[in-house]
This record gives structure tokens, sequence and C-alpha cells, in this order.
């Protein structure tokens, strides 16, 4: 009898310590990887971004696009007022910036839409192209960014708003831009 307490006690004690140092590591966890497993976090495929609060978010990882809609709609069309999206693909073969952005200034002119501006800017050290341009059905202005990688991994970030309110979302668009990382996760 004395040998079953000595052993229900020993236990009883493991446990117990066992219990506490799991909730220990638990509190822990929760407090310093709080920043690591922040859900406005979105990590794609060669890259992060930290998402607007407030906008809804739509994930599609087939095609490595995250797409942020912001939750004003358009007194007129009540359509959004502003979107962005975020994209990456890994090319077949090597692709070069100057080439791309040809063909994509080249396609923009064919399918009739009005380019506003051009040029050039480097996010997160790496030289992105950019493109301001009107579309007419539907109605946006819209400003895309595409960038190339070491590892041949097409970038393209977009941000498109009714034409009226460009100005009015531009600011959280640029603070979400200045969250871009370049990552090897999901690479």
């Amino acid at each position: 009898m004395r040998e079953l307490r000595k052993i229900l006690v020993c236990r009883r004690g493991f446990s117990l310590k066992l219990l506490i140092f799991l909730m220990v590591l638990i509190i822990a966890v929760k407090f310093s990887w709080k920043n690591f497993i922040d859900e406005t976090v979105y990590r794609g495929k060669g890259f992060s971004i930290k998402g607007p609060a407030g906008w809804q978010k739509i994930i599609d990882k087939k095609n490595h696009t995250v797409t942020y809609i912001c939750h004003e709609k358009d007194f007129e069309t009540e359509r959004p007022e502003a979107l962005m999206v975020f994209y990456s693909e890994k090319t077949s073969s090597s692709i070069f910036l100057e080439d791309y952005i040809i063909r994509v200034v080249d396609s923009l002119y064919q399918t009739g839409l009005k380019i506003l501006d051009r040029g050039e800017i480097k996010i997160d050290g790496v030289i992105f192209k950019w493109v301001l341009y009107s579309n007419k059905e539907p109605e946006l202005t819209v400003l895309s960014f595409y960038g190339v990688d070491d590892y041949n991994i097409l970038y393209q970030i977009q941000y498109a708003t009714v034409p009226n309110k460009f100005g009015k979302h531009r600011k959280v668009f640029e603070e979400v831009k200045g969250t871009f990382n370049f990552s090897s996760f999901g690479m």
C-alpha cells in the first residue's frame, strides 16, 4: 500500500509539473510569436504583405494571388471604391523586366486603355516598373507595378479605384505596398 501511495504521489507531482510547463509554454508562444503569426500578413510565393485593416481579403492559392477589397462602395456604381491585388508567378524561363514592361504597355495600348504615366521604383531593394492607366469599362484608374526577382518570379502589385476615389485610398495602398517583403516562403 505504501508503495502504491508513493507511485501515485510521484505521478501526481509529475502531472502537475507537466501541466504547469505546458501552460507556461502556451503563454510564451502566444506572446512571443504574436507578430509572426499575424493574421493580417499574407505569405505568398516569394513574398509577404501586411494587408489593410478592415478590408476584405480573398486568397487564390492556385494563382498565387491575394486581393484586398475596400468595404466602402461607390455611390453611383455600387462597386467597391478600391481594391489591391498582389500576385506572383514562377516563370518557366528567364524573364527580363525591360522586355516584360514593353509587352505590358503594348497590350494596354492595343486594348484601348489610356496610359496616364509610367515610371520606376524600388520595392524591398528590387526595381519595379509601374504604369498608371485608366480603364473604360468598368471605369477605373489603375496603378500596376511589375518586378522580377533573382529566381525568375514575376510580381505584380495593383491598385485600382473608381476614378474619383484614387487619392482617397492611395495612402492606405502606399502603406500596404511598404510592407511588401521578398521571402523564400512558399517558393
